[in-house]
C-alpha cells in the first residue's frame, strides 16, 4: 500500500533565503546582536569570525525565522579613532597631570575647584577586554567635586550622517568600608563632542550645543568586568557646512573620591 508523502514533501521544500547588512551592536559567545534596517535582531555567527567587534558592517543571510551573520565586509567598519585601545602609548607608573596618551587631545575640567587637578596616565590591565593597556583617570580631588572630559582625535563628518560609538569603562580601584555595602559613587559618560575645526578642544568655543550624550551610566561598577557603553548618533543639521566630531570619555567624580575611572577599546565607526 502506497505511502502518503505530501507532508514530508512539503517539509523539505526549500525556502527562499536573503542577505541583509546590518551594524554589529552586541555580542556574546553564541549570538550577535545585529541593527538591520533600524531593527535590532539576533544571529548566529560562524567559527571563524572571532572576536565580533561593535560597529561591523556585516552580511547577514535571513531563511524564515533564522538569521546567520555570514562576516565582516572587507573595507567596512573601519574605526576612526587613532588609538583607540591606547596600545601606542607607553605605559607609566603613576598618573602625572598633563600626561594624555597619544592622539587623545583635550583633558578638561568642566566644574569643581579642587586643589590638584584630575591626572591621567596609561596602564597595563588584564581585565581589559583586549587584557591590554587602558586609559587611567584619576580624580585627585580631596573635598570637591569634579567633572572631566577626555577627548580622541578629531573626524571630519558632515550634518546626517550616522556614526556608531562604543568603549568599554571601569571603575579601577573602589573599596567599600569595612562591613558596609556602598555603591561605587562615580558616573561615566560616553559623548560625541562636536566642533568647527580640528585645533578646538572641549568645551566649543564656537558651538551653542556642543556634544551629544551616548550613554551614561550611574554609580559605574568595579572590574571585572568592564561595562560596555554604546550607541548611535546623526551629525547634527545645524553643523550646515560640516564639521568635526571628537569621542569624549566623561568622568563625574564626587567630593572626596579616591578610585579612579580606566576606559579601552574606544571606537567611532560609521554607519550612513
Amino acid at each position: 500500500m502506497p505511502t502518503n508523502l505530501s507532508d514530508a514533501l512539503l517539509s523539505a521544500k526549500p525556502t527562499s533565503a536573503i542577505v541583509r547588512t546590518g551594524i554589529v551592536t552586541d555580542w556574546d559567545p553564541q549570538f550577535l546582536q545585529v541593527n538591520v534596517g533600524g531593527t535590532e535582531i539576533q544571529a548566529a555567527y560562524l567559527d571563524w569570525y572571532q572576536p565580533p567587534i561593535q560597529g561591523d558592517l556585516v552580511a547577514v543571510l535571513q531563511q524564515d525565522s533564522s538569521w546567520l551573520c555570514l562576516g565582516r565586509y572587507a573595507g567596512a567598519g573601519f574605526n576612526n579613532i587613532l588609538n583607540p585601545s591606547f596600545e601606542d602609548s607607553v605605559p607609566t607608573a603613576t598618573a602625572a597631570p598633563g600626561t594624555i596618551p597619544l592622539n587623545w587631545f583635550s583633558f578638561t575640567a568642566i566644574n569643581g575647584a579642587v586643589a590638584t587637578p584630575a591626572s591621567v596616565n596609561v596602564n597595563t590591565d588584564t581585565d581589559a577586554p583586549q587584557s591590554g593597556q587602558v586609559v587611567n583617570i584619576n580624580p585627585n580631588s580631596p573635598g570637591g567635586t569634579l567633572d572631566v572630559v577626555l577627548t580622541s582625535s578629531a573626524i571630519a563628518v558632515q550634518p546626517g550622517e550616522l556614526y556608531f560609538l562604543s568603549t568599554y569603562a571601569a571603575n579601577a580601584n573602589f573599596t567599600a568600608p569595612t562591613g558596609a555595602f556602598t555603591t561605587p559613587p562615580t558616573s561615566v559618560q560616553l559623548m560625541a563632542c562636536w566642533f568647527s575645526t580640528d585645533v578646538e578642544t572641549f568645551p566649543s568655543g564656537t558651538l551653542a550645543n556642543d556634544y551629544t550624550m551616548i550613554e551614561r551610566v550611574q554609580f559605574l561598577r568595579t572590574k571585572p568586568p568592564y561595562t560596555f557603553m554604546h550607541g548611535a548618533v546623526s551629525v547634527p543639521s545645524a553643523m550646515t557646512n560640516g564639521g568635526f566630531l571628537r569621542v569624549g570619555l566623561r568622568c563625574e567624580f564626587p567630593a572626596n573620591a579616591v578610585s579612579s575611572i580606566r576606559f579601552d577599546a574606544v571606537a567611532c565607526r560609521r554607519m550612513g
